[in-house]
C-alpha cells in the first residue's frame, strides 16, 4: 500500500521585466494627426505616425515609411517620385483630390500636428504585439489625446521653386500675408492677379485651352524637430522648410485616356536638443522594473 501526499511550497521569484513609458527614446515612432474643423479636434494624419515618404523598388514614393525619434534622414538623400493623373470621368475633381488634399502644403504642415510624448497602451491586458503602440486614429477618436498633448507644425522657412528655370526665391512673408494655400487651378483668367501665384509661365498656360495646374505643390520637406535629451524624452517644437512648385499638365481637349505627370520629391527630419547634444537612451523607450511574483511548486512525495 502506499499513499501520496502534496506538499505545497511557496517562495518569491524575483523577475527583471520592463514595461513602456510616455517619454521619448531613440527609435520611437511619432504620432502625428490632422485637426478636424468640423468636430475641433484631432484625427489620424494619414497612417497614424509622421510621415516621410521614400523611394518604392520603381523609384515612385511610398507613404509607408516614417520618421522614427532621433534618426535623421537628409531629404537631397531620400527622394521619389510622384504622380499626378487626369482621367476622363472624372478629370477636374480627381486632380483637386491629389493636388489640395494629397500634395497640399496643409496636408504636410499648417494643418499637421505630432504628439509631444510617446503614446502606448493595453488591449485585453496583453500588450499589441503587432503594433507597438496605439493606432494614432484610435487614440484621437477615443479622446485619448488633447490638442495640449500635441503640437503644430510650423512653417521654418518656404521657397518657391520655379518650374522653367529651377531658381528658388523666399516667398515665405507673402504666403503668410496672403494666407496661401496650394491651389488647383483650371481657369487662367485669374493666374495674373492672384497673389499666391508665384509663378513666372502665365503666359504659356494661358496659351493653352484645356490645362491642369497644381500651384505651390510640395516639392521637398525638412522637418526640424527640437526635443529633450533627458530620461523624459519629449518634443518641444517642430518647423518644416518646405519648398514648392507648380505641377502643369496639358490635356487634349478631348480627354478620352488617362494623363498621367510625374514629378520629383524628397522629405527628410532633422532632430535638435534643447538642452544636449547626446543621444536620449536607445532602450526602445523601457524602463527596467523588478517585479517580485510568487511561484507555488506542487511536490509530490510518495511514501511506500
Amino acid at each position: 500500500m502506499s499513499m501520496m501526499h502534496k506538499t505545497l511550497v511557496d517562495y518569491p521569484l524575483q523577475v527583471d521585466t520592463t514595461e513602456n513609458d510616455k517619454y521619448f527614446d531613440r527609435n520611437d515612432s511619432i504620432a502625428a494627426f490632422w485637426n478636424n474643423s468640423r468636430t475641433d479636434g484631432l484625427v489620424s494624419a494619414g497612417l497614424g505616425y509622421l510621415q516621410l515618404p521614400g523611394a518604392d523598388n520603381r523609384g515612385f514614393c511610398n507613404d509607408w515609411n516614417f520618421a522614427s525619434f532621433e534618426n535623421e534622414v537628409v531629404s537631397q538623400d531620400n527622394s521619389c517620385v510622384r504622380a499626378l493623373s487626369i482621367t476622363p470621368d472624372q478629370a477636374n475633381s480627381s486632380f483637386q483630390e491629389q493636388c489640395i488634399y494629397q500634395q497640399s502644403v496643409a496636408r504636410y504642415v499648417t494643418d499637421l500636428w505630432v504628439a509631444r510624448f510617446v503614446f502606448y497602451f493595453l488591449e485585453n491586458c496583453l500588450v499589441n504585439i503587432l503594433f507597438a503602440t496605439r493606432s494614432a486614429n484610435s487614440i484621437a477618436s477615443s479622446g485619448a489625446i488633447q490638442f495640449s498633448d500635441a503640437l503644430r507644425v510650423q512653417l521654418g522657412s518656404l521657397l518657391y521653386r520655379d518650374p522653367q528655370t529651377g531658381e528658388e526665391f523666399d516667398v515665405l512673408r507673402q504666403w503668410n500675408e496672403n494666407h496661401c494655400e496650394t491651389m488647383s487651378i483650371s481657369n487662367s483668367s485669374s493666374l495674373d492677379t492672384n497673389s499666391c501665384y508665384f509663378g513666372t509661365d502665365s503666359a504659356q498656360i494661358l496659351n493653352n485651352a484645356t490645362f491642369y495646374l497644381c500651384a505651390n505643390a510640395v516639392r521637398s520637406i525638412t522637418y526640424n524637430i527640437n526635443h529633450t535629451a533627458t530620461e523624459e524624452g519629449r518634443i518641444q517644437a517642430v518647423t518644416a522648410d518646405v519648398t514648392v512648385s507648380d505641377i502643369s499638365v496639358i490635356v487634349p481637349s478631348t480627354l478620352i485616356e488617362e494623363v498621367t505627370v510625374g514629378f520629383e520629391q524628397s522629405f527628410g527630419v532633422h532632430f535638435e536638443s534643447v538642452d544636449s547634444s547626446a543621444l536620449s537612451t536607445s532602450n526602445g523607450n523601457l524602463v527596467h522594473r523588478s517585479v517580485a511574483y510568487r511561484s507555488m511548486l506542487f511536490i509530490l512525495t510518495i511514501i511506500f
